[in-house]
């Protein structure tokens, strides 16, 4: 039991597969025009711009930051097996509101009231997500059974809101007959996703500015997988029909992403729209945290537990040669109190380093032995950092990883161009920027009715309230030499996004992200033209026939 004898509040913030690089612009600096809220956090604290994680999976890597000591895979991420941890630290002199998502490492006698209210629907909870793992390991196809992905989730696989909104007409007794395993409706992924977003605002509604030492800590599976959202926050797919385009989860290892370059490209803008809601997300909490008072009297901490790779060919989350950079590099910020001037460090910080320095903040000797450093006392000289894959085989993390993260901004910007604006916000290059935003109406166009495309949710597609139909896919029939062409595409008569024709599922498709200032509330009509490539100033558009 430690004694902390300040009253310092503390508010740790800890993302989930988050590359530092994507919120970057070309001079390393957080883009302030696409992501304000993290550099308005960056204009405050200290940014460790060159800090890595120092594992690539989710459970060892927050039992190293929370422990501030070396893990292996042979304990569960509970406080049986890790007692000694931040929560049992301040948990005795500091009032805990701590939300984890993954492990459980603040005990009961700490979180309960706070975190776990409903102490009895999460051990059902527990119970159920055991019988996923099982089922999916003795079943041959598990999905076709009911069984929820347990790849996607760390948790509540079957639903984030357990025992609500579930249909027992969609129920299928499959071991006896008062046993029943709901079905993975589209609804019910809906609901996981849609927990992330209410988990945050419940959390940001729960700092008060009520005197006395209080804790906050959440960890939250954003901007991870599956993508949803855009910038603003509205959906765009709420079946997750895209969550896995152009990736192979069936690969050992987390996956690996396959050779179309087209749908890594979509899988990247995705990426990007939820990095922004996440910022946005942020910024709200920011907004509380100064409505009462605390932010400046805070030592606040903002970190994620790893990143992930978005390239052709490339492994998402195990570490390799390829990978390495944009899995190792991660945000952390750490705010002092009373600090009101940012600054930027490249000194080659880790994750393990948040507790030492945590505690040398608060002016607390930790009664364990711990492997990372404070970052208020730097050392000098160079330091061996290390990164463990999911054997907890170890690979090297340059010193200096700034040159790893300008070719992931580089990447981006090769896909996206500069940033303008998110309601613009689209996959791009030179050659097709003369169409964009322009009326079809300005060039010549010629019938083609040789080639069909059936697009998935027909030509005329509706917003609703928190919804754009953002993804637009169809089917393309009777088209020759399909290497040769390009699409546009444009909503309410103006190019807004382009596709090449490209095979998925053995089928020959189209694939765009549009862009929210695309559409109009209500019915939208999309239409879909032809081009030879490259796109030129000129040539012929044609317009195949649109099968209703």
């Amino acid at each position: 039991m430690v004694s902390i004898t300040k009253n310092t509040p503390v508010v740790f913030l800890l993302f989930d597969e988050f590359p530092l690089s994507s919120i970057l612009n070309e001079d390393l600096m957080i883009d302030k025009d696409a992501f304000p809220n993290f550099a308005r956090l960056a204009n405050i604290s200290h940014w460790f711009r060159n800090a890595s994680t120092n594992y690539g999976f989710t459970g060892p890597a927050i039992q190293n930051i929370l422990t501030g000591v070396e893990q292996d895979n042979s304990r569960f991420g509970t406080y049986k097996y890790f007692p000694k941890n931040l929560f049992t630290l301040l948990g005795y002199d500091y009032q805990v509101e701590a939300h984890e998502s993954a492990l459980r490492l603040c005990p009961p006698h700490i979180c309960l009231n706070h975190q776990e209210t409903e102490e009895i629907k999460y051990t059902k909870m527990f119970w159920k997500d055991v019988g996923a793992v099982y089922l999916n390991l003795i079943l041959p196809q598990p999905k076709s059974f009911g069984v929820p992905v347990i790849s996607q989730s760390y948790k509540n696989f079957w639903d984030q809101k357990v025992g609500e909104g579930v249909n027992s007409g969609t129920q299928k007794p499959i071991v006896r007959k008062d046993f029943v395993i709901p079905f993975m409706e589209p609804e019910f992924v809906q609901k996981q996703v849609e927990a992330r977003e209410d988990l945050f605002q419940t959390f940001t509604g729960k700092i008060t500015s009520k005197p006395g030492k209080k804790f906050y800590f959440l960890h939250i599976l954003l901007p991870h997988m599956p993508y949803r959202f855009l910038s603003s926050g509205k959906k765009y797919d709420l079946t997750g029909s895209t969550d896995i385009i152009g990736f192979n989860e069936e690969i050992p290892k987390g996956g690996i992403w396959g050779k179309e370059k087209w749908l890594i490209k979509i899988q990247h803008q995705k990426l990007l729209n939820q990095v922004a809601y996440t910022d946005y997300l942020f910024g709200k909490l920011l907004d509380q945290l100064e409505e009462k008072n605390i932010l400046d009297s805070a030592l606040f901490i903002l970190a994620a537990d790893h990143g992930a790779s978005i390239e052709e060919e490339v492994f998402r989350r195990e570490v390799d040669d390829n990978s390495l950079a944009d899995i190792a590099s991660v945000p952390l910020f750490i705010k002092l109190p009373g600090q009101k001037k940012g600054t930027v460090s490249d000194f080659p910080a880790t994750l393990e380093d948040i507790l030492p320095t945590l505690a040398d903040v608060l002016d607390i000797k930790i009664p364990w032995k711990m492997t990372g450093h404070s970052l208020l006392d730097l050392p000098s000289g160079t330091r061996e950092r290390i990164i463990h894959d999911s054997e907890m085989n170890a690979y090297p993390v340059p010193d200096d990883l700034r040159e790893n993260l300008l070719i992931g901004v580089k990447r981006k910007q090769r896909i996206f161009g500069k940033f303008k604006d998110w309601a613009g916000f689209r996959l791009r290059d030179e050659r097709s920027n003369i169409f964009m935003d322009k009326s079809v109406t300005e060039f010549s166009v010629q019938a083609m009715e040789s080639v069909q495309i059936k697009l998935d949710l027909g030509p005329r597609i509706e917003t609703k309230p928190g919804f754009l139909p953002a993804i637009v896919q169809g089917r393309v029939t009777g088209i020759k030499n399909k290497d040769e062409w390009n699409t546009l595409i444009a909503v309410n008569g103006v190019f807004q996004a382009v596709s090449p024709i490209i095979k998925i599922s053995d089928q020959e498709k189209i694939l765009a992200f549009l862009p929210e200032k695309a559409f109009k509330e209500g019915g939208n009509d999309v239409e879909v033209y032809l081009m030879r490539k490259p796109f030129e100033k000129g040539a012929k558009i044609f317009k195949p026939h649109l099968i209703q």
